[in-house]
């Protein structure tokens, strides 16, 4: 229903694909993981970079998953052989010694970390907001969440206003550029030519740039908004 997470974990969607791709020691890809995951769920709204990361932080033998992914780690059952294949771990195989950095070279991570605090807090914004509309605007309601737009993308949330307006509201974690007013944009064009009227778009995110703010100006009916994230700590 909307409004609710999604019946199924990233975690479960992953373990899932890798056991059924790496059956009889068949290795399989990053790709090869969402090709099964978008497959079999159509409506999952999780991102191709958690699933990526969540590959890299259930590999016993990635030397960073400890430390960068604890609590998937705790989980792991793959052994990485390249920068994106994997195959499942056999009987024995518990520890970092065989690192496959060590003869291939090291892979990139210093983004995987960011993006998925970014996807999490992106998650955490959209719960929160799609329980809560009148924090963005006053007798807002939910129609849906993560609506899929053939060949254009999902659209984090479409609400509607008092009069019946439609709202669509995308959410970025951290800094937005002209980019995401874009894409706000041909989600909002795609729903026009499904024959939604009036349809107004609001874009949050923490801050924006220059030229993220001039494109919004030049676009009618595209308000930016920010949010704020307040920390409180209690002691027990």
């Amino acid at each position: 229903m909307p409004g609710r997470r999604y019946h199924r974990s990233v975690y479960e969607l992953v373990r899932e694909a890798a056991l059924s791709l790496g059956r009889d020691g068949r290795v399989f890809s990053v790709a090869d993981v969402i090709r099964y995951i978008r497959g079999k769920y159509p409506d999952c709204p999780y991102s191709d970079n958690s699933f990526r990361m969540h590959l890299l932080g259930l590999s016993i033998n990635n030397r960073h998953a400890p430390t960068r992914w604890p609590s998937l780690y705790k989980r792991a059952f793959l052994i990485q052989v390249s920068s994106s294949r994997f195959r499942l771990a056999r009987p024995g195989e518990d520890s970092l010694e065989d690192s496959w950095e060590a003869g291939t070279g090291e892979v990139d991570l210093r983004g995987l970390e960011e993006v998925g605090y970014s996807l999490s807090l992106e998650r955490d914004l959209e719960d929160y907001l799609s329980r809560n509309l009148d924090v963005v605007e006053e007798g807002l309601r939910l129609v849906e969440r993560q609506k899929d737009l053939p060949g254009i993308g999902r659209l984090d949330i479409l609400a509607r206003d008092r009069s019946g307006t439609p709202v669509v509201i995308e959410l970025k974690a951290g800094q937005a550029d002209e980019k995401a007013v874009g894409q706000l944009q041909a989600y909002m064009e795609y729903l026009r030519e499904q024959g939604h009227k009036n349809i107004r778009g609001i874009l949050i995110a923490s801050s924006y740039t220059p030229k993220a703010v001039y494109a919004a100006k030049a676009v009618k009916n595209i308000k930016l908004a920010r949010y704020k994230v307040q920390f409180k700590i209690e002691y027990i």
